[in-house]
Formats: structure tokens, C-alpha cells, sequence
């Protein structure tokens, strides 16, 4: 019989480890591009990404094998018809169902298809509201604790106003409330409707430089997700990754520096 070596087999997980993560990357760090964008795999090895989603539980071909794919049952639809990737492990709850133009879901449909989600025995993140403190959020974490649900981690999504502080209070008041891990799976600086001030890429970059840094150190922060944004739009386009050619804008580079 062959000798046990820890250290052998200490250096055999870290190297397991290091396999499986693009060099450079955080295992924290994702991004979330939809099905739309043909340049997504080009984008996401550009950005040293350790996962990624596309609002879909569908994988993509020629995803490379060391990013994470993380599927999302996007509403009930979707739930109900669940049929994940192989070697999935972890999904996504509901994309924004507080609102009538995204998933829309009452909470009694939420609570009745939340067990399908369960069932295949992975880790389930919760419904990401468009805001995490908004009523639906509220009703549905209370109806899944009084029904015995299971929600391994929270998801949240996070547009506003480049403010460091202000969004990392945010963070922190969400794990005070529902003191469970945390993925972040939306975020940007960028305020949304008529008459809203605008920012400067500098605006958002100081930003950037300011949260990614503390996210990393945050034990409750298990994933974030920058979202990219189209470098056009009005309210996002100050946070956009991509040039419309699919290469890194200076935030871009800031961002796969991390």
C-alpha cells in the first residue's frame, strides 16, 4: 500500500484549483451576458472571469471548460421545465420578478414552483428583485421561511449612484437581514427614467476601484457580477466592459485586472 503524503495531496488540490480558474481571475469574480451577444465567449476570456450566466439555463457552446457556467430559472415557465447542464452547481432564482417587464411573478406562484428548484439538489439562489429591500423580496424570503424553502444564498441587483459607501452599506444590510451568503448578480452605476443625471466613465471607474477590493474581502460576498451594459445606453452606458466591436473598454481592463 502506498504511503499517505499530505503534502502531496495538499499541492495536488491546489493545483486542481488553480486549473479550474482563468489566471488572473478572481474565483468571486462573474459577469452576466445574455444569449444575444455573439461575442460573449470572446468577452468573457478577455475579462479573466471564473463564471458567468445568461439569464438562460441554457450553456453555451465553446464556453471554456475553466469558467463556471450558473444557470438561471428565469420565472415559473422556466422552473417548471427545469433541465440543467450537466455538472451544474448552483441556479439562479427569478430575474426580477417585482416587475410586470421581467419575470412577474405573484409570491404564491414563487412559493408553489420553488421546490422544483430544489429537487435536483444543488445550491439555490434566491429571486433577485430590482431592489433587494422591495416588498416582493420581503414576502417571499417570510412565505419561504414559514414553508420550510430552501435558499442557500441571496442574489442581488444594484444600480445607482457611484458611491462606494452607499453601496456597500447596502451589502452589508442585506446580509444583516437575511444573514445568508451573498451573490451579487447585477450591478453598475446608473440611474434609470427621465431627468436622471448621468456619470462620466472616471465617475464609475473611481467606483469600481473603490468596491472590488472590499467585495473580495467581504466573507459573506460569495460572487459578483458587473453588468456590462451596452456603451450606448443612456443610463448604463458610463458602465459598459465592451466597445461594440466586443473589446474591453478602459473599464473593461479594469475590471479583467482583478
Amino acid at each position: 500500500m502506498t504511503a499517505f503524503h499530505p503534502g502531496r495531496a495538499i499541492v495536488a488540490c491546489l493545483l486542481v484549483l488553480f486549473i479550474c480558474i482563468p489566471a488572473g481571475a478572481s474565483p468571486k469574480k462573474g459577469l452576466g451576458i445574455g444569449t444575444q451577444d455573439p461575442k460573449s465567449i470572446m468577452e468573457l476570456q478577455e475579462s479573466k472571469v471564473a463564471w458567468y450566466y445568461n439569464w438562460s439555463q441554457d450553456k453555451p457552446a465553446g464556453l471554456p471548460a475553466d469558467i463556471e457556467f450558473v444557470p438561471m430559472a428565469w420565472n415559473g415557465s422556466v422552473a417548471e421545465h427545469l433541465k440543467l447542464p450537466a455538472g451544474t452547481k448552483a441556479v439562479l432564482g427569478y430575474n426580477e420578478p417585482d416587475r410586470p417587464d421581467q419575470a412577474n411573478m405573484t409570491i404564491e406562484l414563487a412559493v408553489k414552483d420553488w421546490p422544483l428548484l430544489e429537487k435536483p439538489g444543488i445550491s439555490v439562489g434566491s429571486p433577485a428583485p430590482s431592489w433587494w429591500s422591495a416588498d416582493w423580496m420581503k414576502q417571499f424570503m417570510q412565505a419561504a421561511s414559514t414553508d420550510n424553502l430552501r435558499v442557500d444564498f441571496v442574489c442581488v441587483h444594484w444600480y445607482n449612484v457611484p458611491d462606494p459607501a452607499f453601496f456597500l452599506k447596502t451589502i452589508q444590510q442585506v446580509h444583516d437581514t437575511y444573514h445568508k451568503p451573498i451573490w451579487i448578480t447585477e450591478f453598475a452605476v446608473g440611474l434609470f427614467g427621465p431627468n436622471q443625471p448621468t456619470f462620466t466613465p472616471d465617475q464609475v471607474a473611481t467606483f469600481m476601484r473603490a468596491v472590488l477590493p472590499q467585495l473580495e474581502k467581504l466573507p459573506y460576498v460569495e460572487r459578483y457580477a458587473w453588468f456590462p451594459s451596452d456603451p450606448h445606453d443612456k443610463a448604463l452606458g458610463a458602465s459598459a466592459l465592451y466597445n461594440s466591436d466586443g473589446s474591453l473598454t478602459p473599464l473593461g481592463k479594469l475590471y479583467a485586472s482583478y
